[in-house]
């Protein structure tokens, strides 16, 4: 990934997530929203609610490749940016265009 952004859910506490089958249903609180979400934007807005501060891109592409063992090409690339989009969309994320010096930064390799 090559943009610089950090990321972060809103309002964590009022977000449920329920799973079965490969699909997960979300209820949002604050909006009294319900959304369906794929094993793929299930993942990555838990791994994400998970976090205590806002998480850098590419950190994120890491943990999610990793966590559902996908290789990182376009297509994974492309699937994790529209999700982000998607999710700014409906109002569970924001886009931190400066990044905090809280952010978990993206991992480096040795």
């Amino acid at each position: 990934m090559s943009d610089d952004y950090c990321w972060r859910v809103i309002q964590r506490g009022q977000l449920h997530i329920r799973s079965w089958d490969g699909e997960s249903i979300i209820h949002d609180e604050r909006s009294g929203q319900t959304h369906l979400l794929s094993l793929f934007a299930t993942a990555l807005l838990t791994r994400m609610s998970h976090q205590n501060m806002p998480v850098a891109t590419e950190s994120l592409a890491c943990m999610l490749a990793s966590e559902l063992a996908l290789e990182r090409d376009a297509a994974f690339e492309q699937a994790l940016a529209g999700t982000l989009e998607h999710f700014i969309h409906l109002d569970l994320i924001e886009r931190i265009s400066e990044r905090p010096p809280e952010c978990i930064p993206a991992r480096r390799s040795a």
